[in-house]
C-alpha cells in the first residue's frame, strides 16, 4: 500500500475546493455567463442588422476603420477581455480582430459564434412564431444528437382536450430543445451554453422589423418593449418581451434558457 503525505492530500483538497468555487461562481455570475468567450484564431459572425463599426481602439468614440456588414466573418487576433462595458443594453467586451486585411476592435455584444438568421419574408406565417426554432435548428446541425423522446401528459379527464404533449432532444454540447403542445397552444423551450442574451436581442432586432413589414397589413401589428432585468451589480440576467409573442430568456446556472410562445388562440 502506498502512503500519501497529509500535506499532499490537503493541497489536493484545496485545489478541488477552488475548482468547485470557480465552477459555481462562473456558472451563476451574469458577468461571466454573458461574456462571449473566444480565443485567438476563432472566427465570429457580425450580428448587427445595420452592420458594425471596426474601430482603431476599444472605444465607441475611436476612429472607424471600416464598416462590416451583417453576417460577415471576422477573425480574433486578441480577445481583449479586460475592456468590459454595456452598450445599448448589451453587456460585452472589446475584441481585437482582423477583417480582410484590416485590423481593429469590435464590441462583442454584436458578435456571435452562431450563424446569423436569414429570414425570407415569404416564409413568415403571421399567426405562428416558428422562425426562432428554425434558426436554432440550423445552428444545431453540426451538434451531436444523443437522445430524443416524447411523452403525453393527460389531464384529470382522460377524454378532455387538456392533455399536454412534450417532445425533446438532447445534444452532446449540453443544448436541449423541447416542444410543448396543448389544446390551442404551443410553447418552445431551448437551453444552451452556446447562446447569449445578446444573441437573443440581436435576433429580435433583425426579426421584428421583418415581421412587422409582412404582417402589419394583416392586422397582426403590435408593439411591445423589451424588458431588461439586471442584478444589484447592474449585470443583465434576463430579458422579456411580448412582440411578436411572449418570449423570455434568462441565465440559468451558466446556461441561457429561452421560453417562447409559438402559437395560441
Amino acid at each position: 500500500m502506498r502512503l500519501v503525505p497529509y500535506k499532499t492530500n490537503n493541497m489536493k483538497l484545496q485545489r478541488i475546493a477552488t475548482l468547485l468555487f470557480l465552477a459555481i461562481f462562473i456558472g451563476t455570475s451574469p458577468a461571466f455567463s454573458q461574456k462571449l468567450y473566444a480565443k485567438k484564431g476563432d472566427e465570429l459572425n457580425v450580428f448587427a442588422v445595420s452592420g458594425l463599426n471596426l474601430r482603431s481602439a476599444p472605444d465607441v468614440k475611436a476612429k472607424v476603420v471600416a464598416k462590416i456588414a451583417y453576417a460577415e466573418k471576422v477573425k480574433i487576433i486578441d480577445p481583449a477581455t479586460d475592456v468590459y462595458e454595456t452598450i445599448e443594453g448589451r453587456s460585452g467586451h472589446w475584441l481585437k480582430v482582423q477583417y480582410n486585411n484590416q485590423v481593429g476592435f469590435l464590441f462583442s455584444g454584436y458578435l456571435t459564434k452562431l450563424k446569423p438568421p436569414r429570414v425570407n419574408l415569404g416564409q413568415i406565417d403571421c399567426s405562428y412564431f416558428n422562425e426562432f426554432p428554425e434558426w436554432i435548428k440550423e445552428n444545431l446541425q453540426n451538434d451531436t444528437l444523443i437522445h430524443s423522446g416524447n411523452r403525453l401528459f393527460k389531464g384529470y379527464d382522460p377524454d378532455a382536450k387538456d392533455g399536454v404533449e412534450a417532445k425533446w432532444d438532447f445534444y452532446s454540447s449540453g443544448s436541449w430543445v423541447c416542444h410543448y403542445m396543448g389544446y390551442e397552444w404551443e410553447d418552445y423551450v431551448f437551453e444552451s451554453f452556446d447562446i447569449t442574451l445578446n444573441d437573443i436581442l440581436n435576433f429580435l432586432d433583425y426579426y421584428i422589423p421583418l415581421r412587422d413589414k409582412k404582417c402589419s397589413n394583416e392586422g397582426y401589428f403590435s408593439t411591445g418593449e423589451v424588458i431588461f432585468k439586471k442584478d444589484e451589480s447592474g449585470y443583465l440576467y434576463e430579458i422579456e418581451c411580448h412582440h411578436p409573442r411572449h418570449l423570455s430568456a434568462k441565465n440559468s446556472g451558466g446556461k441561457i434558457q429561452v421560453v417562447l410562445s409559438l402559437w395560441d388562440m
